[in-house]
């Protein structure tokens, strides 16, 4: 630009040149702001402002500057990108815009007068749309490599077929549905070769259907009609939405870093908030369209192999991998009501307050049957010591619960018990036994249709009695003993499965054991750990059995110390029992108790260090406290025989901070082996299932141990009746009779 003196400069037109005295001169627009120092700048500005050029501009100044001053001004103006050698135009003010976005103006134009749109609608009204395009000056041609598809659900059939249609010619697909309050512009759907890890058409109609189980259960009665809600809108939203949609359409054909973000991410805007928000949609390793239908059940034949090498480190939390910050970075990504796994994360109302924090999460689905209640919202919660710590333990807990539900592409058989023992199917490996799994009693099932009837809830009724003739899904399960294969019943492992919408109840879906961690071996310890402390709570809860206290003030732990002082401001007592038992792993419940009222909180924890054991159970007591007079009590009260068992035994000294020696583990899989090493002792064989869904990244798994009591009535468990003799806190067995009738469901 310099090598012409006669040349007229001037500042590009989406700059505001001003100067703030004779050597100050400020250039100014909506995202940057710079300052020269120099009259040389304040002089060379005003001969700009009269157009003169370069030759003028230095003779101009040469009284006061000389050629080189004046040159090497000008160069660094140029090179800052400020100075532009035309003359103004009608262009100017969209050069500029697209200057402020980091663009090159002038290829943007050259971009923007080439740009050709079409648009197909479904359910939807295209004129709006055709209208705003044109009034941005994009030429609405059918036959363009870029389509707009309106539609009013992203379920829709058409919108799958012209996508497939458009895509095979090599154009891309911009999805938008202008209706509603919430009004959805996105994703950008591309040929393969344009964006190789981006989500296809069936990516986004699985992540679009899972905050509309409704209408998917619906959809199976009454068809497409039943996918989309009535239309809600009116002229100025939709005149809108289309102004919106065309902007992006601009910046798409302009910018490749916007392409790119369109192509993974559709963009919600509240119509009567104005809020805007960016849902990522991620495409699934395992889909059908894209990807390998068979993830899951390849993923099942593989036993899992503990790692090594990670030294332990011991956070708030427990013993993880990565700090939660981490975590929550790398997953936030899957909470959304429009396109996320899971549906919300937030602080639960009447619970998050003061030192209490209590996160909420939760996610929907779609029940196999038609639920005689409303089973489409599935509610997680979270705790921890800080508000980070809750919120990523609510969103995990929600993965895990999630990763739980049948999807339909995992490793199944359908065989009977006696068939897999016989070896008659698949590869004769062995099934675990169905009754030592349930452990329901043989009163129980003498029982079951009147215990049924008292409830709806599946997880209070007793199954049908299971014989090695009835026929069920399976699924591997690998032991940790011996590295073999196992099968499991699915419905035991999954919730809703065929199974269970077919009324072939022989075994109730038992989340005991699932865990989900930032790796394999994090996810398998905190299994462990969930089955250790509710086998020891059960055992304590149904025989009812007093413990020792723990002293609390003995951890010297601040957190600790003033969370006793805030239930004491508020008129409850806190304290701590220490329940270990037989396998000498930490576990400890912790209660909290209004006298006033007479009602509870209570919190269970288990760990390696008796220190997170205690931390664990003292903020889950904040995750199930909630202090309103209304709120539903922990246990049926009535049905509570004594109350003596929940306070401190008077005849025990009360446990220290060392009183357990924490496993001696430098590693996960140190830890892993160890407490494998203590089930196995005490007679019983670990298993695990893979439930790690590959869309969603967080590993998960359930860990599977026999013989282990659960603290859900399950009244046929050995160790229910043995343990407390065996370690002297009862002199005799008690009967099924004598055990406490208040049963347990937290």
């Amino acid at each position: 630009m310099l090598d012409d003196f006669s040349r007229v400069l001037r500042f590009k037109a989406h700059l505001s040149v001003l100067d703030a005295g004779p050597d100050t001169l400020f250039i100014v627009d909506e995202t940057r702001r710079s300052v020269l120092r120099g009259a040389v700048y304040v002089s060379i500005a005003a001969c700009l402002r009269e157009s003169m050029t370069i030759a003028q501009t230095i003779a101009t100044l040469s009284a006061r500057f000389s050629d080189w001053q004046v040159l090497a001004a000008l160069d660094h103006l140029e090179r800052q990108a400020y100075l532009r050698s035309d003359a103004p135009d009608e262009l100017d003010a969209a050069r500029g815009f697209f200057e402020r976005t980091g663009l090159d103006g002038d290829r943007a134009c050259e971009q923007l007068a080439q740009l050709r749109v079409a648009v197909e609608a479904f359910g939807v009204d295209p004129a709006p749309q055709e209208r705003a395009l044109a009034a941005c000056g994009i030429e609405v041609d059918r036959e363009a490599p870029l389509v707009i598809a309106l539609v009013d659900s992203y379920a829709r059939r058409e919108l799958a077929e012209v996508t497939e249609r458009v895509l095979a010619r090599g154009g891309s697909v911009l999805v938008a549905m202008p209706y509603g309050i919430q009004p959805l512009i996105g994703p950008l759907l591309g040929p393969e070769d344009n964006a190789p890890n981006a989500p296809c058409i069936a990516c986004l109609r699985y992540w679009t259907s899972l905050n509309q189980p409704v209408q998917t259960l619906l959809a199976r009665h009454h068809g497409d009609v039943a996918l989309s809600l009535a239309p809600a809108h009116t002229l100025a939203s939709v005149a809108a939405v289309s102004a919106f949609a065309a902007a992006l359409i601009q910046q798409i054909a302009v910018s490749e870093a916007r392409r790119e973000h369109a192509r993974r991410h559709i963009l919600s805007y509240r119509i009567d908030t104005s809020a805007t928000a960016s849902h990522r949609v991620v495409r699934r390793p395992q889909c059908p369209h894209c990807g390998n239908p068979h993830w899951m059940q390849e993923q099942a034949t593989r036993a899992p192999i503990l790692k090594g090498g990670d030294v332990l480190a011991s956070r708030e939390g427990g013993f993880r991998s990565i700090e939660p910050q981490g975590v929550l970075k790398r997953y936030a990504h899957l909470v959304s009501r429009v396109s996320g796994a899971i549906a919300y994360l937030h602080p639960m109302p009447g619970r998050h307050a003061g030192l209490r924090h209590v996160y909420v999460a939760g996610y929907l689905v779609c029940p196999p049957g038609i639920p005689r209640t409303n089973r489409f919202d599935r509610v997680c919660s979270g705790k921890g010591r800080t508000d980070e710590h809750a919120r990523v333990s609510a969103l995990c807990e929600a993965i895990e619960r999630f990763s739980g539900v049948y999807q339909g592409d995992e490793m199944t058989v359908r065989a009977s018990m006696l068939e897999l023992q016989r070896g008659d199917a698949h590869g004769g490996s062995a099934p675990v036994a169905v009754n030592e799994l349930q452990q329901f009693s043989e009163s129980q099932f003498a029982r079951r249709d009147a215990i049924n009837a008292l409830t709806e809830d599946v997880r209070k009724q007793v199954p049908q009695r299971f014989s090695g003739d009835d026929v069920v899904d399976w699924t591997p399960a690998w032991s940790l003993n011996t590295g073999m294969r196992h099968w499991v019943p699915l419905s035991y492992c999954f919730a809703d499965t065929p199974d269970s919408a077919e009324g072939l109840t022989f075994c109730v879906h038992n989340p005991n054991g699932s865990a989900a961690g930032s790796c394999l071996e994090e996810a398998i310890l905190q299994g462990l750990l969930e089955l250790v402390e509710r086998d020891a709570t059960a055992i304590w809860w149904y025989n009812q059995v007093q413990r020792p206290a723990v002293d609390i003030a003995n951890f010297r732990d601040p957190y600790f110390d003033a969370l006793l002082r805030e239930y004491e401001s508020m008129g409850w007592r806190l304290w701590a029992l220490d329940i270990t038992h037989d396998l000498g792993i930490p576990v400890i419940v912790a209660l909290a108790e209004n006298p006033a009222t007479g009602r509870f909180s209570i919190g269970f924890g288990c760990h390696l260090d008796s220190r997170i054991a205690l931390q664990r159970a003292l903020t889950e007591v904040n995750q199930l406290l909630n202090v309103t007079a209304d709120a539903p009590p922990p246990w049926d009260a009535a049905k509570l025989s004594s109350k003596q068992f929940l306070y401190p035994a008077t005849d025990q000294t009360s446990v220290d901070a060392t009183v357990h020696a924490s496993i001696d583990a430098r590693e996960l899989k140190d830890a892993i082996e160890q407490c494998v090493s203590r089930l196995y002792a005490a007679g019983m064989e670990v298993f695990v299932v893979d439930k790690t869904r590959p869309d969603l990244g967080l590993p998960v798994v359930q860990v599977i141990v026999p013989g282990l009591c659960h603290f859900w009535p399950r009244f046929g468990a050995m160790r229910l009746y043995s343990v407390p003799v065996k370690l002297g806190w009862l002199s005799r067995a008690r009967s099924e009779e004598e055990l406490n009738q208040a049963l347990l469901f937290l």
